[in-house]
């Protein structure tokens, strides 16, 4: 899951995939939350990478479009009990999905995020 510029860490990584694609026995469900339709850039970029790599579905949630992620879409596309996240994105976020996750199922330890604020 990305959020805002917290996608930019899964670009990098779909674009490792996409020079060793084998390198991901697993399927991937991945989330991008942007704020409006002007940051079309990254999922143009998502698009592209994605297309290449049938392993990977990509999901995008617009908020001016009344589109948010929650820990019940996300429950939808994963076996909680079998899955890991990891997150990138505003602290209060990751933490509200963390707990959400948590109580729906999901293992504890298998929910990852980055560690930085945004000033």
């Amino acid at each position: 899951m990305g959020a805002g510029i917290g996608i930019v860490p899964f670009l990098a990584w779909l674009q490792a995939l996409r020079i060793t694609p084998s390198s991901s026995a697993r399927h991937i469900e991945l989330f991008y939350c942007r704020e409006n339709e002007n940051q079309r850039y990254f999922v143009q970029l998502l698009g592209k990478l994605v297309q290449v790599l049938p392993k990977v579905t990509l999901h995008v949630y617009t908020a001016s479009q009344n589109q948010y992620l929650c820990a019940e879409r996300v429950a939808r596309q994963l076996d909680l009990a079998r899955s890991s996240v990891s997150f990138c994105g505003p602290v209060g976020f990751g933490r509200s999905l963390k707990n959400q996750l948590v109580n729906m199922g999901l293992a504890k330890h298998c929910f990852y995020s980055e560690r930085f604020v945004m000033r």
